[in-house]
């Protein structure tokens, strides 16, 4: 099967625990690229890294994006002439012996769950029409209190409090 060819794809998705800003530095590092490059890598749409590779050149990218923090899509060429049992045996993540195979690329292992969201009554919200609005005018607005009456107090001698000057 050494005569079986991949295409290496990625999206953009991180391995589990993967710091975003690292594997970014990392992968822009290892194949310089600059900012906007690396922008397209994980812009979310799948990319074409490298086309019809061998699976030692395949299982090379699959390693440094995986240093990196990041998981990479290795297409098999022609699969839909290769059995289940060639595409364990000749992709860089199958296990010949265990009859683990790759997942299909872009599908989900599970059928993610539905969410039921609250319904909630937003009728009183409203947006603001005027351009120079601010954060700033949602502070609130503290209410205006009359100072308390203080001028009865006043301010003792220094020198009249015996307490102070106690010569037992």
């Amino acid at each position: 099967m050494s005569d079986v060819r991949f295409d290496i794809r990625f999206d953009g998705t991180l391995k589990a625990g993967a710091d975003p800003d690292r594997t970014r530095k990392h992968l822009g590092t290892v194949f310089k690229l600059d900012e906007q490059a690396v922008a397209r890598l994980f812009a979310g749409k799948p990319v074409l890294i490298k086309r019809n590779v061998d699976a030692a050149t395949a299982a090379r990218y699959t390693r440094v994006f995986d240093e990196a923090g990041a998981v990479l899509g290795v297409v098999p060429l022609d699969s839909d002439t290769m059995g289940s049992e060639h595409t364990a045996e000749a992709a860089p993540g199958g296990d010949e012996g265990s009859g683990l195979r790759l997942a299909p690329q872009g599908g989900f292992l599970e059928a993610p769950q539905e969410v039921k969201m609250p319904e909630l009554d937003l009728s009183h919200l409203s947006l603001v029409s005027e351009p120079e609005w601010t954060l700033a005018d949602c502070q609130p607005q503290t209410p205006e209190i009359d100072p308390p009456d203080t001028s009865h107090l006043g301010l003792a001698d220094e020198q009249a409090r015996p307490d102070d000057h106690d010569t037992r």
